[in-house]
């Protein structure tokens, strides 16, 4: 068993890290579609519940929306990622996160309604703080500071939906989603397209 220094074992990973870096680019495509789709969502739950419109229908919305988002992404996915040869750390790290963070968003937005254990105003804040996770760890896979940054967003809105369980909270979530995750897209997707140029 050969005896690797510390320093050496830091500076390797460090090495792996920054070459995944060079090699992994967002372009932005999956922050931005499913910013739209949760924000669709939002407005149309907001809706129903404020002008009492469609109740009838309401338990078809997010597990339509979702499913639909889901099914999209894999086939995106695939055809972006599947038959590429370069793997990346990083990029296997990434995708891991999002895919957790996508599960763990499914359970804290359906289980707790069905299973009746807590009222469905708390999901959202709940939603956020995982957000939070999910941004913080990105952009130190990207080596990005200000996709980490964009956590804090999200961290600070739990807390204020937490502490202002309102209706009207739907709508703190769709101002969230626009800022914090198609606006930051678009950034990302216009960088991606500047590069392609280059």
């Amino acid at each position: 068993m050969t005896n690797i220094e510390p320093i050496d074992e830091l500076s390797f990973i460090k090495k792996i890290m920054t070459d995944s870096q060079r090699i992994m680019v967002e372009d932005g495509h999956n922050f931005i579609f499913w910013g739209i789709l949760i924000t669709i969502g939002q407005i149309i739950t907001y809706s129903v519940f404020k002008f009492h419109i469609f109740l009838e229908y309401f338990g078809w919305v997010w597990p339509v929306l979702v499913g639909f988002g889901w099914i999209y992404s894999m086939i995106i996915n695939y055809k972006k990622y599947g038959k590429s040869k370069v793997q990346t750390f990083a990029g296997k790290i990434m995708g891991a996160l999002w895919r957790a963070i996508g599960i763990a968003a499914m359970i804290l937005g359906f289980v707790p309604i069905l299973s009746g254990g807590m009222h469905g105003i708390y999901i959202n804040p709940l939603i956020a703080s995982v957000m939070g996770i999910a941004y913080y760890v990105t952009g130190y896979l990207y080596g990005k500071k200000w996709v980490s940054y964009i956590a804090y967003g999200w961290w600070l809105g739990s807390i204020y939906m937490f502490v202002f369980p309102y209706l009207y909270s739907l709508l703190v979530m769709t101002g969230m989603m626009i800022c914090l995750q198609i606006v930051p897209g678009l950034y990302l997707r216009n960088q991606y397209l500047k590069n392609l140029k280059k």
